[in-house]
């Protein structure tokens, strides 16, 4: 997501017609895949919050603390996350969890 000084990023949540994703999962992969659908990767590229829309905040970071507390079962479906091997080894070099950064493999 491209920033400039004067725009905030994701605005459109903060607008009085955004109505916001479904947050009620019912398995890991699902709430991986929310979280990345809704801008999750740039969660984690997060320098100064005041320039992201407060809701988006709200909800990326309620889901990022509910997938890393365990909140959801991994249902077996198996999720390939949208992260490049850059992308998934500089994530890992911060310290962000692999909940985050390594796919979640199809069970059988």
């Amino acid at each position: 997501m491209l920033e400039t000084a004067d725009k905030v990023g994701y605005s459109e949540w903060d607008g009085e017609d955004f109505v916001l994703p479904r947050g009620d999962f019912d398995s890991l992969e699902n709430a991986l895949t929310a979280f990345y659908s809704a801008g999750g990767y740039d969660f984690f590229e997060i320098v100064d919050p005041e320039k992201y829309a407060s809701r988006w905040l709200e909800y990326v970071g309620g889901l990022y603390a509910d997938i890393e507390s365990g909140k959801y079962p991994v249902s077996g479906k198996g999720c390939v996350l949208p992260l490049t091997p850059k992308q998934r080894s500089e994530l890992s070099a911060r310290g962000v969890p692999d909940i985050f950064t390594k796919d979640i493999p199809k069970s059988i």
